[in-house]
């Protein structure tokens, strides 16, 4: 009897990548509301970190990345050829961390002041989405690393990849993290 052989795809689906964020945010459940955005600000500091390791790789010095703030880093990277795929999480997270980073415990304060503490479950809600959003950029890198995929794509391959991420776009969260062939 003969064997057939079948190509299976080296990756992870976004439904396996969303349980690993579940999971990644059932730990932060027991923490109190600063301990969590401590923990998102960590969490985007480690993220920011690694795309700056990720740089060094492409040649970049410690002396250029010195004064990079993590939009800048993520610009740069895109240039160089970060998969595109990566970098729309990146964005999103970069939108929520400006947001965490430069008004978001003003605005807690305010709301409260004026709303009083009903105005902690809207603060929660915001809270909740950026936690997501850091554990879905750590969640992809880690399944980037474990198949061993390319973080850089050459410039041919990019518009297929492109095309591919507004058909993400439009699906929201049904991507797949794998290889680019």
């Amino acid at each position: 009897m003969k064997k057939i052989k079948t190509k299976t795809k080296k990756g992870v689906s976004s439904e396996e990548i969303l349980k690993r964020v579940a999971k990644g945010l059932g730990t932060l459940n027991k923490l109190n509301f600063m301990e969590r955005y401590a923990m998102f600000m960590g969490r985007a500091q480690l993220v920011e970190l690694d795309l700056k390791h990720l740089a060094e790789k492409k040649g970049f010095t410690f002396d250029e990345m010195e004064k990079w703030t993590l939009g800048t880093t993520i610009k740069k990277l895109e240039a160089k050829g970060l998969r595109p795929d990566y970098v729309m999480h990146l964005e999103e997270l970069l939108c929520y961390r400006n947001d965490m980073a430069h008004g978001f415990l003003v605005s807690d304060a305010l709301g409260k002041s004026l709303i009083g503490a009903r105005f902690q479950s809207l603060s929660d809600k915001q809270l909740r989405y950026a936690l997501r959003s850091v554990e879905i950029v750590i969640q992809i890198r880690d399944a980037l690393v474990k198949i061993k995929a390319k973080w850089f794509i050459p410039k041919s391959k990019i518009k297929k990849v492109l095309k591919a991420k507004e058909d993400q776009r439009l699906l929201h969260e049904q991507w797949f993290v794998g290889k680019v062939k």
